[in-house]
């Protein structure tokens, strides 16, 4: 299948086939096709694949001042001619681009949508609704004790924002700068006041507050619950029929798997420290098949 800058090239190059016509006339009489205002158009026209129409126009006007040199008169209308017809072609196939990537980006964004929606093995979810249901609320005590702590720590600077949780200056530790911004975050995300930028920061409990502490703790379960059951699902690879768990996904988890091929599975989570290629210290959670 041609492509469009292939039908674009043959375009270009029927043009070019037209202008060497052109010059060969020209040179034949120089004195007579100088002056010629239509020469001029034809030669100097420069049409693209849209836009074909007033070059056909070009060529017949000119094709008129040719009525005494009928071999190349016939020579410039077929060039003409097939200059025409590649544009449509270019249009052609242009349009086939156009019509294929639109048809892509249509199945890419299905498969995007399809993933997003794709929340794991239906009885693998049914497996972990509980703990699930225990995680959640795990997070919503732990942001509500965050909470607490951060308004602690504001009532002994007066509710004052600035003065509690300052951004860190140019002088504080790369480390400690970005505890301090992580906390002012915090202080930010639950709390707020009017602020001028001249006077305190005085600030109060969001009016909101368990409306974010609700979707705070929904997008905390999503990122590291679901996700837990999502990769899972994978690498079991096949449909469950029935899915028991014991134990903290983060601790000591067993998942026992029966497939609806009537393979068992057992799998094995598990915290580990790990050692970055920088030296840092780290904590992963790998999750081994045990049989």
């Amino acid at each position: 299948m041609m492509t469009l800058r292939q039908a674009k090239r043959e375009f270009e190059a029927a043009q070019e086939a037209v202008n060497g016509i052109l010059l060969v006339i020209l040179n034949s009489n120089r004195d007579r096709f100088n002056k010629s205002d239509a020469f001029q158009a034809l030669y100097y026209a420069q049409p693209n694949i849209t836009q074909t129409n007033g070059y056909g126009t070009k060529g017949s006007k000119f094709a008129t001042e040719l009525a005494d040199m009928p071999e190349l008169a016939l020579q410039l209308g077929l060039a003409v001619g097939k200059v025409l017809r590649a544009g449509e072609a270019a249009v052609v196939v242009k349009n086939e681009e156009a019509a294929a990537k639109t048809t892509r980006r249509t199945a890419q964004t299905a498969k995007r949508e399809a993933r997003k929606a794709y929340k794991g093995d239906v009885k693998l979810i049914e497996a972990m609704s509980a703990p699930r249901a225990e995680y959640r609320e795990r997070c919503v005590t732990h942001i509500r004790e965050l909470i607490s702590i951060t308004a602690s720590k504001l009532a002994q600077f007066g509710n004052d924002l600035e003065l509690a949780y300052p951004y860190p200056k140019s002088n504080v530790a790369r480390d400690a700068a970005r505890r301090m911004i992580d906390d002012r975050k915090v202080a930010e995300k639950y709390f707020s006041g009017p602020h001028t930028g001249t006077t305190a920061y005085i600030v109060a409990p969001r009016e909101n507050t368990e409306e974010i502490v609700s979707a705070t703790a929904d997008a905390m379960v999503a990122q590291y619950f679901d996700g837990y059951i999502i990769k899972l699902s994978g690498k079991i690879g096949k449909p469950v029929a029935t899915a028991t768990h014991r134990g903290s996904i983060w601790q000591n988890g067993v998942l026992s798997i029966i497939c609806e091929d009537g393979e068992k599975q057992v799998w094995h989570t598990q915290c580990i420290i790990n050692r970055s290629y920088l030296g840092n210290l780290f904590n992963q959670w790998p999750t081994r098949r045990k049989s």
